[in-house]
């Protein structure tokens, strides 16, 4: 009970967290109702802490505060998600778009993630998931315009949840191409468009002079770049059961991390002026590496721990954790759809709610425990 009594701040993040996790299986009305629901009951308990007894009036609030960050959850989700559907134009017409990301290249046809600015003329500012065939090779920036339709995700089919998997990348609509794409102008790049042209030249650099399934595998280890894994690769990965080691993640960020600090600690340099390298460099190899839910978490982990030694503050990992995953989804409500996310919060937290149950562990030190430590609470 300790481990939740002597942190509020993480109580009440959690509630919105899993509430959020939550709204996946709720229908619109479902999520309306229960927020009006649970706003009224937080109303309620907020009411009865003001009149109780001092000694009650923080379990009273604290439990006020918990259920309406369910509400605030819902009802976010309800607004962002829901009520955001885009009214999509019926029919095929001419399509002008700008390719923003490059999802996924596989052996026939490569993915892309283009920006609609209108349809048949009509102007529309819509995030899709556009396919071509293997040999239409566009840039990030590119202006094109094609003859085609745009159509509303799909749920499961075949295995594949064509829903979640677009909605956790931020696409929220497919365009169908009826023939190619034509490249209108190169158009201009955002900073987002520039650092994903850098992993890609990054990615081609390793690829030229590596070559190989190594170099496929350097660049999804290092730069998240998995759209260059052959299916061989991807399929050996999937049978063996450990697909999930191709996924950037925060352990990824925490070594990465963990070299930087040690190519420093030879350098005759402050401590602070170090922690403020490292911020800076977890904040350009998140962004670098296209900002995957499970890396974000991580650095704003790592940005939070480094702040706190600066503030003179005390860090504690469990309120870290939930101050993340809280950012993430305010940032982003389709991230609640993202598999990586869920899976990198859960096991993050479930590693340290078991240290701290067994503080017998913790007693023992040395190299590869400090650093295994620094991976998990970072």
């Amino acid at each position: 009970m300790n481990f939740f009594r002597n942190r509020p701040l993480a109580v009440s993040f959690t509630f919105f967290i899993f509430a959020s996790f939550m709204t996946v299986s709720l229908n619109e009305t479902e999520k309306l109702t229960l927020a009006i629901s649970f706003f009224t009951l937080s109303f309620i308990f907020f009411i009865i802490s003001a009149i109780l007894k001092r000694k009650n009036v923080c379990f009273s609030f604290l439990f006020s505060v918990a259920i309406m960050m369910i509400s605030l959850a819902l009802t976010m989700s309800y607004i962002r998600v829901d009520k955001q559907n885009t009214v999509l134009p019926n029919g095929d017409g001419l399509i002008h778009a700008t390719v923003v990301d490059i999802i996924n290249e596989g052996s026939h046809s490569v993915s892309y993630g283009v920006s609609v600015e209108s349809f048949d003329n009509n102007q529309c500012d819509i995030d899709a998931a556009l396919s071509l065939y293997r040999h239409s090779e566009l840039k990030i920036g590119e202006k094109i315009e094609f003859y085609g339709s745009l159509r509303a995700l799909s749920s499961k089919d075949n295995g594949f949840d064509e829903r979640s998997y677009y909605l956790s990348k931020g696409y929220t609509v497919i365009a169908e191409c009826e023939s190619n794409a034509d490249v209108i102008s190169d158009g201009e790049l955002s900073i987002a468009m520039k650092l994903a042209l850098l992993r890609k030249s990054l990615a081609n650099n390793i690829r030229g002079k590596i070559g190989g399934e190594s170099s496929e595998l350097m660049c999804a280890l290092l730069l998240g770049e998995r759209s260059m894994l052959s299916d061989s690769v991807t399929l050996s990965f999937s049978r063996c059961g450990i697909s999930h080691i191709l996924a950037l993640s925060g352990t990824h960020l925490s070594v990465m991390c963990i070299l930087v600090s040690f190519l420093l600690s030879n350098l005759n340099i402050r401590r602070s002026a170090k922690i403020v390298f490292i911020i800076a460099f977890v904040l350009f190899y998140t962004a670098l590496t296209g900002a995957p839910s499970s890396v974000v978490r991580s650095a704003i982990m790592n940005i939070t721990a480094h702040s706190a030694f600066i503030l003179g503050r005390r860090y504690d990992s469990v309120t870290a954790l939930n101050i993340s995953a809280f950012i993430i989804i305010i940032a982003n409500p389709f991230s609640v759809y993202d598999v990586g996310l869920i899976l990198s919060y859960t096991a993050t937290f479930g590693l340290l709610c078991a240290n701290e149950f067994f503080p017998h562990s913790r007693q023992k030190s040395g190299f590869i425990k400090k650093y295994v430590k620094y991976s998990v609470i970072y």
